[in-house]
């Protein structure tokens, strides 16, 4: 006869309901704990999942986030937030030949429309009325030239954090954790990785206390 193997939980321990990392929690077993295995161990199924670089708005620390997980969850949700392309001017009214200037829009500065786009038909410009989000500057800018210059466009760099996740400097290793309704911008185009399953076994507490699952 085999005699059974067992595991010693070192630390509490999450008894999840499928052998999977997304599985959810069914029991907990306790440090010192034996488990009995039932099951395994086995690997859970190789998955794909999409991280992306970029920069916390909050303190502008640079790293890596679990952008999507495994489902297609995002952990992210695009801004409505404009760019500026080219330095341009910053106005207090919309006739440029009867405004005066607030101050430069600089290239980079993120913004925020207040109005929609309107066109200057006598001079052939497209103008916006913005905030500048760096001091809450209002104002309006030319967004197009009359060559066809833009200068200030639409961004698809910049996220709020719809659910926490780790920004990381590496993988496994954090920076801190990114709290929800932070800003993030992206540095780098997200990338699909493959990323390999853990090593789980089904078990159960040995104590008696009721407790069954994968750990």
């Amino acid at each position: 006869r085999v005699a059974k193997p067992y595991y010693l939980c070192e630390e509490e321990t999450a008894l999840l309901d499928s052998c999977a990392s997304s599985g959810q929690q069914v029991s907990t077993a306790r440090k010192g704990e034996r488990l009995e295995v039932l099951e395994g161990p086995r690997l859970e199924t190789t998955t794909e999942v999409t991280r992306a670089r970029g920069r916390a708005t909050k303190d502008g620390q640079v790293g890596w986030v679990l952008f999507k997980d495994h489902s297609g969850r995002c952990f992210f949700e695009l801004q409505d937030l404009l760019i500026c392309r080219g330095g341009v001017a910053l106005t207090d009214n919309f006739d440029i030949g009867a405004c005066k200037a607030i101050r430069k829009l600089e290239v980079g500065e993120t913004l925020q429309s207040l109005e929609e786009p309107r066109q200057d038909e006598s001079r052939s410009l497209t103008r916006i009325k913005v905030r500048a989000l760096n001091d809450g500057k209002e104002g309006w800018a030319t967004s197009q030239g009359n060559q066809g210059t833009l200068y200030v466009v639409e961004t698809n760099k910049h996220f709020t954090c719809a659910e926490s996740v780790d920004l990381e400097a590496s993988p496994g290793k954090a920076l801190r954790r990114l709290e929800v309704g932070e800003g993030f911008e992206l540095l780098q185009d997200p990338t699909v990785e493959l990323r390999q399953g853990k090593r789980f076994a089904r078990g159960r507490c040995s104590s008696g206390q009721p407790g069954e699952g994968w750990f």
